[in-house]
């Protein structure tokens, strides 16, 4: 069986090639957006970090996604609103045809009354509207006779004007599909269009991370933060490995951090003088292909601000292998162990979630990884040696 999808994930399962009962045993071909983007196929989008973001602090969760009424109380306390829309209503004249998403009935008509007070064309449209009032509503729209459409979840999925240059998310959701959905209604190319402009408030982005390399659903969920910084200059929200600002070209220091960094300095645990540094909180970590002569998985831990990889050399022979072999089923990957990358990635679920690393200097540059800690347990110095996380004589001096 063969199927075709634009978001090969769900809210309560994760990815459609991985897990129990999961649809399809993998991906055969792909093609992202952002090569759309790059190939000329797709409009950019330009994502900028707003002033104001809902708080979703003890809003509770219910089959994975937010509970909507507390959502909605939340997305409409603290004035956010108005301070929401009076981000949105600056690009009255800058920007064509918007597309503003909200929680509830409630949240839309404030959000829909806020805009109009600032002299903004909006109309909303919800579940509740009928279907000759919709198309009104919607035909008003493509044909530019209304500047901005607020919705509760009707215009995510399929909905299609191309024109649509400005998308305004005012509903945080734990759904890495609805989010791909909703801001891919800005990627439809129009004659005049240069970009979609992505106003996030509602923390969105960070959740989940750039919309062409989203953060899939793991054993964790969506606990933490997607890897992502804030340019100084435009507010454009980037990756936090960009060297360069996508939007106006600043060139970023290799040492700043990103201006919402929310732990302490993890440079200073990693000081010079410090021959092994403490245990590290690792808040996200993720699996790739790296492409050498022989290629190998590389696991990356993020840290605070910091990442520390660790090469798998499944594709290895002799020592390397037995290495390699040993550690996948030190964290918890079911045997045989897989014997290419590429397996390794599609198995990646299996392996459990490491709360904690401990490093090592290596050389005057680098750091090696010299221990871990799964679900607060560490692993023996024996286990640690043959898996190949620590050598013998960092070992056998380091006591743990």
């Amino acid at each position: 069986m063969a199927g075709l999808t634009a978001t090969p994930f769900r809210l309560d399962s994760g990815h459609l090639c991985e897990g129990d009962g999961h649809l399809f045993d993998n991906v055969v071909y792909e093609y992202t957006i952002a090569e759309g983007i790059r190939d000329g196929w797709l409009a950019p989008l330009s994502s900028k970090a707003t002033t104001k973001t809902i708080d979703v602090t003890g809003v509770g969760k219910r089959g994975g996604e937010y509970i909507a009424e507390q959502l909605e109380a939340a997305a409409i306390r603290d004035n956010t609103v108005e301070l929401a829309c009076d981000e949105i209503a600056i690009y009255q004249g800058k920007r064509r045809a918007w597309l503003i998403y909200c929680v509830g009935v409630t949240h839309a008509g404030l959000v829909r009354d806020a805009l109009r007070a600032r002299g903004v064309n909006a109309e909303m449209v919800l579940g509740e509207t009928a279907s000759n009032e919709r198309d009104r509503i919607i035909e008003g729209f493509r044909a530019g006779e209304l500047t901005a459409l607020v919705s509760v979840m009707v215009l995510s999925y399929g909905f299609n004007v191309p024109h649509v240059d400005l998308i305004a998310m005012l509903r945080p959701t734990c759904s890495a599909g609805l989010y791909i959905q909703q801001v891919g209604r800005g990627t439809r190319k129009a004659d005049g269009k240069t970009d979609c402009r992505i106003l996030d408030f509602a923390g969105n982005v960070r959740r989940f991370g750039p919309v062409d390399n989203v953060r899939i659903k793991t054993k964790r969920g969506y606990d933490t933060l997607a890897p992502t910084k804030v340019c100084p200059e435009c507010n454009e929200i980037l990756p936090l490995a960009a060297t360069e600002c996508s939007g106006c070209g600043h060139e970023f220091p290799r040492d700043t951090a990103p201006k919402h960094a929310g732990h302490a300095d993890t440079a200073a645990v990693l000081g010079p003088r410090r021959v092994v540094s403490d245990w590290l909180e690792v808040e996200d970590i993720t699996y790739g292909y790296h492409h050498k002569e022989i290629p190998s998985l590389r696991v990356t831990f993020q840290c605070g601000i910091q990442n520390f990889s660790k090469w798998v050399c499944l594709q290895h022979r002799g020592y390397a292998r037995d290495m390699a072999v040993q550690l996948w089923r030190g964290m918890g990957g079911e045997m045989p162990a897989p014997s290419t990358v590429d397996e390794a990635l599609q198995r990646q679920d299996e392996l459990a979630w490491v709360t904690h690393i401990r490093v090592a200097p290596e050389g005057e540059r680098y750091w090696r990884i010299i221990g871990f800690r799964i679900d607060g347990e560490n692993f023996d110095g024996e286990l640690r040696r043959i898996a190949g996380w620590v050598r013998p004589e960092i070992n056998d001096s380091i006591p743990y």
